[in-house]
This record gives C-alpha cells, sequence and structure tokens, in this order.
C-alpha cells in the first residue's frame, strides 16, 4: 500500500473480540494472517475452523449486530430477468448474513449431484462427493447447534415413524429425509447467536463490524490481493492485508466485488473469461396442485414434521429415481406435501342454495348463476358426497415443487451503471431458467399425479397455471448459487476445487456460488461443508 496515505499500525491491540469502526484511526492498515469478507454461513464456519490456533484471523462484516437500513441498502439492485424479490430483501447484511432469516433445513447432496450427465448441460464437478463427505457430518453440527442425528437412511426414519414400508414404486420415487433447525429450537436466530460468544472469548480472531470492503487491491501483475479497501458507515477509509484472503459474502456480492475490483484488472479479477457473475442458479419452486387421499395412509406420517426424543425434527420429501431421471433426461427434482383445510367448495355452497330455497317453495335468486356454479365446480362437488356416502374423511395436501436448476450462460449477475453510497456500481440480476427446467416441473407433477392415482390412494389435481403460466407460478429458494463455479479449469469456471479463483495466488471464495450445479435440495449444509473443506485447505497453507 506504499503511497497511499495510510499508516501501518499492528492488527490487534487485544487479539480476538469484536471491533467496531468507531475504534479505528482514519487510515489505518490492519495486518492479519488470513481475512475473511463476510461473516454469514460460511465465513462463520471457517473462522470458527480456526478458534484456538497461532494463525491470525480478521472476519470483515459489512453490518453491525442487527439490521440497519443505511448498511442494507447497499444490497440494492434491479432485475430484468424472471420474476424475483427485491435484491436487498432476499439476502441481509449484518453478522450471521442471511442465516438470519434461513428456515433451517438441511439434507446433502448425493453423489449424482457431483456427476456429470450427458443429458444436462454444464452438469459435472471437478469434486465428487467422497471429497467433501467427510466434512458433512462436522457442517450437520454446526448447523444443527449440536441437536438432531446425523442419519439420512430411509429405514431408519421409517422405524422412527413406525412404518414398515412405503408406498410409492421406488422404480419411480424414492422417499428421502431431511431435518429442520428451526423446528427444533423455534427461538434460534442465526449461525452469529451460536458462534459470538466463542469469538468474543477468541485470542487469535477479531471480527471488525461496520465496515465496507469497496474494493480488492490486487499486485501489480494482478495475480494476488493485496489488500482490501474498507470504509466506515462515517466514511472512514481504512485498509487491510493479508497473506490470504477468503471472499464469503454470498452468491450475488462475491460476484459484485470481483467484477467491482477493476482497478488493475480491468475485466475484475478472476473474469478473464467473462464467467464472474454467469450461471446464476436459484430453486424454482412451484405450487403443482393439490392431493386428496381417499383414507389415511403413511403419507399422513411422512409428510407431517416429527420430533425426537434426541431432539431431531425431520419430514420427508419424494424425489424421481436417478434411473427415472435418466430415462426421461430430467434434472433432479423433488416433491413435498404440506398439509392443508378443507377446500371451500363453491359448487356445494350454490347447491346448498338452491335446495334451500325449493324447500321453502321458492325460486332461487339467480337461479341460472348458482346452476352454472354448481356445474363449474361440479368435481369438488362429486367429491365430497363421495366421501359423506362412504363416512370417509379425505385428507387435502398442497402438492410442493422444487426443481434442481439447470446451469445457463445466459443467467447472471452484473454490474449497472447506478452507483451506491461509495460510489460503486450496484448489480443487475437476469435471471433465466432453461426449457429443461420447466419440463422437469411439468414432468414431475404429472408423474406423482399418475403414481397417486396408479396406487388408488387419492388423486392429485394438478393446477394448470403450472404449464399455462410457469413464469408467475412459482416462487425461489432465495438461493444463491454458482456465480463463481467451481471448475477444472478457467474456461469454465471462476474457481478451482480447492475453491481458489484462477490466476489468483492467495484469494478463494466461499459459499454457495462456487457450486458448479445446484442439486434439488437446500444449499446450506453442503457449502458450509465446502467450507470446512476450505479450512483444512488454509491450516495447510498458514503452519
Amino acid at each position: 500500500m506504499a503511497g497511499t496515505g495510510f499508516c501501518h499500525q499492528p492488527a490487534l491491540e487485544e487479539p480476538g473480540m469484536f471491533i467496531g469502526a468507531a475504534d479505528l484511526q482514519e487510515q489505518r492498515t490492519i495486518d492479519t494472517d488470513i481475512c475473511i469478507i463476510g461473516c454469514g454461513a460460511a465465513g462463520i464456519a471457517i473462522a470458527r475452523s480456526f478458534l484456538g490456533t497461532k494463525t491470525r484471523v480478521a472476519i470483515i462484516e459489512g453490518g453491525g449486530f442487527e439490521y440497519d437500513a443505511e448498511s442494507q441498502d447497499i444490497y440494492k439492485g434491479s432485475n430484468s430477468g424472471l420474476p424475483y424479490p427485491p435484491l436487498d430483501v432476499t439476502r441481509l447484511r449484518y453478522f450471521g448474513g442471511s442465516t438470519n432469516h434461513w428456515e433451517g433445513q438441511v439434507r446433502p447432496f448425493s453423489a449424482a449431484d457431483f456427476e456429470t450427465h450427458e443429458w444436462l448441460p454444464n452438469s459435472g464437478w471437478p469434486i465428487k462427493l467422497p471429497d467433501i463427505e467427510p466434512y458433512y457430518e462436522q457442517a450437520f453440527n454446526i448447523c444443527m447447534f449440536g441437536s438432531g442425528t446425523y442419519q439420512w437412511e430411509r429405514d431408519y426414519w421409517l422405524r422412527q415413524l413406525g412404518i414398515a414400508h412405503f408406498l410409492p414404486d421406488e422404480r419411480i420415487f424414492e422417499l428421502e429425509f431431511f431435518q429442520c433447525m428451526r423446528r427444533v429450537q423455534p427461538s434460534w436466530q442465526s449461525f452469529g447467536t451460536y458462534v459470538r460468544d466463542a469469538l468474543d472469548k477468541s485470542e487469535n480472531i477479531s471480527v471488525y463490524l461496520d465496515l465496507n470492503v469497496i474494493e480488492l487491491n490486487t499486485s501489480e501483475q494482478g495475480d494476488a490481493v493485496s489488500s482490501v479497501s474498507l470504509v466506515s458507515k462515517s466514511g472512514k477509509h481504512l485498509a487491510l492485508r493479508a497473506r490470504t484472503f477468503v471472499l464469503a459474502t454470498g452468491g450475488i456480492e462475491n460476484a459484485r466485488l470481483l467484477l467491482v475490483s477493476n482497478t488493475t484488472v480491468k475485466e475484475g479479477i478472476g473474469n478473464r473469461n467473462g464467467l464472474v457473475g454467469r450461471f446464476f442458479c436459484d430453486h424454482p419452486v412451484g405450487h403443482a396442485g393439490r392431493l386428496v387421499t381417499t383414507e389415511r395412509t403413511p403419507i399422513d406420517k411422512a409428510f407431517a414434521w416429527h420430533t425426537t426424543a434426541s431432539g431431531s425434527c425431520y419430514t420427508a420429501q419424494l424425489s424421481p429415481s436417478f434411473a427415472f431421471r435418466k430415462k426421461h433426461r430430467l434434472a433432479n427434482c423433488c416433491v413435498r406435501l404440506l398439509p392443508a383445510p378443507l377446500p371451500h367448495s363453491a359448487g356445494s355452497a350454490a347447491a346448498k342454495h338452491i335446495v334451500e330455497a325449493l324447500r321453502r317453495g321458492e325460486w332461487p335468486d339467480n337461479l341460472l348463476s348458482e346452476i352454472g356454479t354448481v356445474i363449474t365446480d361440479l368435481d369438488a362437488l362429486v367429491e365430497r358426497q363421495y366421501h359423506k356416502l362412504r363416512h370417509t374423511r379425505p385428507e387435502y395436501f398442497t402438492v410442493w415443487t422444487r426443481v434442481e436448476p439447470v446451469p445457463n450462460y445466459d443467467s447472471r449477475v452484473a454490474l449497472t451503471d447506478e452507483r451506491d453510497r461509495f460510489g460503486k456500481p450496484r448489480v443487475a440480476l437476469n435471471w433465466k431458467v432453461t426449457d429443461l427446467t420447466q419440463h422437469t416441473m411439468n414432468r414431475l407433477a404429472n408423474t406423482f399425479a399418475t403414481e397417486v392415482g396408479r396406487l388408488r390412494i387419492g388423486r392429485v389435481q394438478i393446477d394448470p397455471g403450472l404449464e399455462n403460466d410457469w413464469e408467475n407460478h412459482f416462487h425461489v429458494g432465495n438461493h444463491h448459487m454458482c456465480t463463481t463455479r467451481m471448475a477444472e479449469d478457467e474456461r469454465n469456471g471462476v474457481v478451482d476445487a480447492d475453491c481458489k479463483v484462477f490466476s489468483m495466488d492467495n484469494l478463494y471464495i466461499a459459499g454457495s456460488s462456487v457450486f458448479s450445479t445446484a442439486g434439488s435440495g437446500t444449499p446450506t449444509l453442503t457449502l458450509v461443508a465446502l467450507a470446512l473443506r476450505l479450512a483444512d485447505h488454509l491450516k495447510g497453507l498458514h503452519v
């Protein structure tokens, strides 16, 4: 940082603490061994791995301990693609990051999620399940705060439910289970609350709050990060130097910080092939329709939430078998069933009005309109009468489908001409999905409906909008993935198998932005496992 006007001071007067921007001198330069930018799930997992070591770690967090509208404003951006929540709503910018509104659901990726499949464009990771599997249980304990049981075998959970078998043909569907942190501890807040006390007592880790990273500065050759430029809310300028830098600010902001860091590398760090921000993925989650069961079945048990004595809270989903997906050339996907109340039947209400009027010896008002309503809703009316005559009580479920988004080069995060309060470009999201993603969701719903009918356990009423109005018929998982994707070489991605940015000596990226593909499950458990794997790699460099 020669010639910048910054003065060098020791990194930590009292190693290990939370330090606010107000406590730091203007134009100070902080020195440390590892700098982690971002204090969400990935950043916290890495920092936690260095507790009690001799490695000095500095974590830079743009916010404080609580939500702050001024800090959150940095996350504002525009959208030109498929319908998407505002970018400053779908992620959070304070200690704990977006885990502050995380639902807490976890399940590991399968072996097939890491493989290359000829019918899935841009599929395949440079690592395989055995490379990450050793870290999953530790990641699970972090995500679940030590509660729950690290167990994913179907038969284990069926025994917990007291069900000997499940009905669907497993050549078509497989029953999978996942667990949820928030349902075990409803008062739980975020990763930040879990690790805050340990970080505060640490002798080697410092967390710098309310400091905004506005640029990663590189060497003259552009092959290493030399420092990061920091600005506080009040406009105080600082810098931080480290041997190693880890970018862990989320799937959108990771890409943005690489792109705005263009003083030396004009196209942005890691963007020599124009791939930073490309392949943006999120999970489309669609309301596919309604399941009406003819009688109580194992479905009632399997798809409800259950809590065990050991503190596991779990439920089930149905996923097409790999053989079925391969045969029909589908992306990964799953069905979830949520209990639904007895639906309102306009036809039943209209029929009741007609009968009551005739009993009074009167012609009902709007007779033709009432008859039209009965005819329009005849299906639901017959269904109610069927169950009334059989003295059965049907169970209603909302059918939700979640689909693995196929990586799409044209789906991207890019910079705009609009500037934030620090003069840096804001981002624009152009989220796009492929025809295969849409086809998978439609095929999943229809296959599930066919299977329910074949087994004579009920029937599925598919929502017509799933196919006719697809773009406006789903919501998103708020899972920002693949914008700095992992690949064998820089022609196909931004980071290598160790999460190091290609062509950079000391810059690593953590979080779901490094995912090569997104799978059909929730990403948090896998991104934490990858962060732990990265932490082990960094320990080998900082001995």
